[in-house]
């Protein structure tokens, strides 16, 4: 859609929404600006002229992939702490419950019939899609 010049420019949010990290955000704003002529505009860090613009989409790159990186290590660290107190990542899945926060997860019999067709009808051979019409 670039090459074809189907728009002029490209509205974020954020460059932390542009790209993952500072290499791609230089490379592909720079592709799309020099080749193509589009414009990628963040709606909520300035732009106020193209001298300042090159310096601040830097310096917003590089924190954003640090944000991005700072926030892995953090969301790993609660993970696994979470793990080694015997918690659960998600909610349950069908066919189980958890009533309480903590709680080990118990087969849910209101859905359990369901759960059992499910199995048996995709080890019957039916397909998937064949199930979920069903």
């Amino acid at each position: 859609m670039a090459k074809r010049k189907d728009f002029e420019c490209i509205l974020v949010y954020s460059t932390s929404r542009f790209a993952r990290n500072h290499e791609q955000s230089v490379v592909y704003r720079s592709m799309l600006e020099k080749e193509y002529g589009i414009e990628v505009i963040s709606i909520t860090q300035p732009n106020i002229d193209k001298k300042t613009d090159m310096l601040t989409t830097a310096i917003y790159s590089i924190m954003d992939e640090w944000y991005s990186m700072d926030l892995s290590e953090n969301v790993k660290r609660g993970m696994t702490q979470k793990a080694m107190e015997g918690g659960y990542q998600t909610f349950p899945p069908f066919g189980y419950l958890q009533r309480h926060r903590g709680e080990i997860m118990v087969i849910d019999e209101d859905a359990a019939a369901f759960v059992r067709y499910i199995f048996n009808s995709f080890h019957e051979g039916k397909s998937k899609w064949c199930i979920a019409n069903i």
